[in-house]
């Protein structure tokens, strides 16, 4: 079995949905955060599951409230890391009921076909990237809502991740060419930016004008065509 790595996906006993983080792990588990748990409520679904969103942004606060939640009614997800020296959120291997890896489930959807509209922009689009960076398919994978067959094909994002060193910096390269050479590939709109500027400046102690030089920094994220958001995670193992 492959060593688990950053956003591959577990689902536990209980049908909470975890994403691995990084590439220390303990040896009877898996270093993760909760992101989705069940909720009849939940804009996302799989099946007649429904579920919600735990952390609705990235931030200390938010991940202080998710380990108050599990300390409070499921313990055994957190951890108290020795070499860390500080509690991290782990999933036991006992605990676990699917572990999901986003390079088989790419390979999957290109082999078996999409089975609704996202699932096939995702497809046409690595395909796409494919073609124009040189990068292998078998070094892509679809990681987030698409890996868990969660997604809401209505407003879902694409979240691809690129396996190697050299696939990655190759992949780099070419979405900044793709954007100057006709091909569908286009910066968040103006808009977009406008307004991930404006939640973050009310969420963080960060001014308009460095938000929007972060904004202008953030390479990997474009736009395939006109509507779900494309975001590729480089990892280097």
């Amino acid at each position: 079995m492959d060593k688990p790595k950053d956003r591959d996906f577990i689902e536990t006993v209980e049908g909470f949905l975890f994403c691995v983080v990084g590439y220390l792990h303990p040896p009877d588990g898996y270093t993760a955060y909760l992101k989705y748990m069940p909720d009849p409520t939940g804009k996302w679904s799989k099946g007649e599951t429904h579920y919600t969103r735990v952390i609705p942004y990235y931030h200390v606060s938010q991940v202080e409230a998710v380990y108050a939640l599990l300390k409070e009614r499921h313990p055994q997800y957190l951890l108290n890391c020795p070499v860390r020296n500080i509690t991290v959120s782990s999933v036991p291997c006992d605990c676990v009921r699917t572990y999901y890896r986003p390079r088989p489930r790419l390979r999957s959807l290109i082999a078996e076909g999409a089975s609704d509209p996202l699932e096939k922009r995702l497809i046409d689009f690595v395909l796409l990237l494919s073609e124009i960076s040189g990068v292998e398919e078998s070094d892509i994978g679809v990681t987030g809502s698409l890996l868990t067959e969660t997604h809401n094909p209505k407003f879902s994002d694409i979240d691809l991740t690129v396996y190697g060193a050299t696939p990655s910096q190759r992949m780099k390269r070419a979405l900044f060419r793709a954007k100057g050479e006709g091909y569908p590939l286009q910066p968040l709109s103006r808009e977009r930016v406008k307004n991930w500027i404006r939640t973050r400046s009310e969420r963080f102690p960060i001014s308009p004008r460095d938000l929007y030089t972060i904004a202008k920094r953030r390479w990997n994220f474009v736009t395939p065509g006109s509507t779900s958001p494309f975001c590729c995670w480089a990892d280097s193992t």
